[in-house]
């Protein structure tokens, strides 16, 4: 399968990327992620998603460049750009996913595959980690306002306009809210953070989410606003769904 997804008996759902040689992303793995995040907020059984790679050289090498997009003629004329819609659509569901998601980053993070794991609500990596952001490389503008989730906005320029690839030291000296670990205990940290948001109460995690990306684009205090709102919806039994 192009996309790995199952949930273990505590509620940790792992969605695993599993298109080699370097996991590039076509048509179908978009299709397949936005099925596996979508399946994981409707799960109410699932408590918090892993979002990881088969590979280990590659979490992924972002979108593949080679594979020729579907002809126009076959679309409908509504969608004349379908891979750029596809691609937003995905992205949307990843972010707007009603559980938290952790991404765990092991090798290349480029491009697509660099805004997945800046799309998750945190990323654990290996200290052995590269992230680019490439997309210059191929004259194409886009990402700078997912990559702000995790960087400041020189760094998101400096990787933006220079295309390097930097190590997961690198990415927090640039100010990236990365969690770096040694490579052999990547698997065992991501584990135990799993375990512990998976044992709070599915309602709270949930409501928590939700008005975390409600209150993203707000000031301060107008964000507390909203999450004293979700606070009170949980103490009047509230279920999000």
């Amino acid at each position: 399968m192009i996309v790995q997804s199952s949930r273990d008996r505590v509620g940790i759902r792992t969605i695993a990327l599993n298109r080699p040689p370097a996991n590039a992303i076509n048509y179908d793995m978009m299709r397949a992620v936005k099925v596996a995040f979508i399946e994981a907020s409707e799960d109410w059984e699932t408590k918090v998603v892993v979002l990881t790679s088969t590979n280990e050289k590659f979490f992924s090498a972002g979108m593949d460049v080679k594979e020729a997009r579907p002809s126009a003629d076959t679309l409908p004329p509504a969608i004349p750009h379908y891979g750029m819609q596809l691609g937003r659509e995905v992205f949307r569901v990843m972010h707007e996913c009603k559980v938290p998601v952790i991404a765990k980053v092991r090798g290349m993070a480029i491009g697509a595959g660099f805004l997945y794991a800046c799309l998750a609500d945190f990323a654990i990596a290996s200290e052995t980690a590269r992230f680019g952001q490439f997309e210059i490389k191929v004259n194409a503008v886009g990402g700078a306002g997912i990559l702000r989730r995790m960087l400041s906005e020189q760094a998101m320029r400096y990787l933006t306009w220079t295309a390097d690839l930097v190590s997961a030291s690198d990415l927090v000296a640039l100010g990236a809210g990365l969690r770096v670990v040694p490579d052999a205990d990547l698997d065992a940290e991501v584990e135990r953070m799993a375990r512990i948001i998976a044992a709070r109460p599915a309602n709270v995690t949930r409501h928590s989410k939700y008005s975390f990306n409600q209150s993203e684009p707000f000031r301060p205090v107008d964000a507390y606003d909203i999450e004293q709102l979700h606070t009170l919806a949980i103490a009047v039994g509230d279920k999000l769904t």
